[in-house]
C-alpha cells in the first residue's frame, strides 16, 4: 500500500517538502493543504511588490521561466494534490 503524506502549509516550505516527497516516493499519495488561495510564493519578495518594483503579485508565485505555481502546476508537474481554501483543524493520526 502506498504511503499517504499530508503537508500543511503551502507558502514556501510546504510545496518544497511535498515535491521532495514525490521525488523520493513516486507512489506516495501526497496532499498539500493551505487555508489561503495564494500559495507557493516567495515571501521575501513582498517588499518588492509593495514598493511597486514588482507590479503583479502573481510574479511572486511564478517559476524563473514564468510558469505560475498554482494547483494545476502541482498536480501536473509534481503529482501533488493541492487543496486551497481549506483549513486543517485536527489530524486523526490513529486513523491516518
Amino acid at each position: 500500500m502506498a504511503k499517504r503524506i499530508l503537508v500543511i502549509g503551502a507558502v514556501a516550505l510546504g510545496p518544497k517538502a511535498a515535491s521532495r516527497c514525490k521525488r523520493l516516493m513516486p507512489d506516495a499519495e501526497v496532499t498539500l493543504i493551505d487555508q489561503s488561495s495564494r500559495i507557493s510564493y516567495g515571501g521575501c519578495g513582498i517588499p518588492y511588490f509593495v514598493s511597486g518594483e514588482i507590479s503583479r503579485v502573481e510574479d511572486l508565485q511564478s517559476t524563473p521561466y514564468g510558469t505560475l505555481r498554482d494547483a494545476m502546476f502541482f498536480q501536473n508537474a509534481k503529482g501533488v494534490d493541492l487543496r486551497t481554501r481549506t483549513r486543517v483543524q485536527a489530524i486523526d493520526r490513529a486513523r491516518k
